[in-house]
């Protein structure tokens, strides 16, 4: 069954056709700052820009989107990340929902889904707006000067 989906996914992949396809940002450098707490800077080969890639047909855009994870268990794709371009504001919610996801991975909670624009924990659906108090988080405080 993997095979068959695997050689529809190949036959598709060579018809897409888009409407534009850009890189965005800046070109890297062969350096960057590594995520841990030590300062030295990580050398290795520079990070690709990302792509923006909008679709002629619709059906073209939801399989590749359907597929991507398979890109990520293939050996030329390793580093691949696929996710779509977002509005500013909708990329600030979306933000604050994957904060949540993470915190509820935090407390073991086991059943814990992001879906578009809403957060599923062991059946309940929250939205940006409904998030329980013990996701939110946590503000730090700051003595007045």
């Amino acid at each position: 069954m993997f095979s068959e989906a695997k050689a529809s996914f190949d036959r598709a992949r060579s018809a897409f056709k888009f409407h534009g396809v850009h890189r965005t940002g800046k070109p890297n450098v062969g350096t960057r700052t590594p995520s841990t707490s030590n300062e030295e800077e990580i050398q290795g080969p520079p990070r690709p820009r990302p792509i923006l890639a909008r679709f002629l047909s619709r059906m073209d855009c939801d399989l590749v989107w359907f597929k991507r994870k398979e890109l990520l268990k293939s050996a030329r794709f390793p580093t691949v990340f696929i996710d779509k371009d977002l509005s500013p504001e909708s990329a600030k919610d979306r933000a604050k929902l994957r904060a949540a996801f993470r915190k509820a991975k935090q407390l073991n909670i086991a059943k814990v889904l992001l879906r578009d624009k809403s957060l599923i924990i062991n059946s309940s659906k929250y939205s940006v707006d409904t998030l329980p108090e013990y996701l939110l988080p946590s503000e730090q405080s700051t003595t007045p000067e």
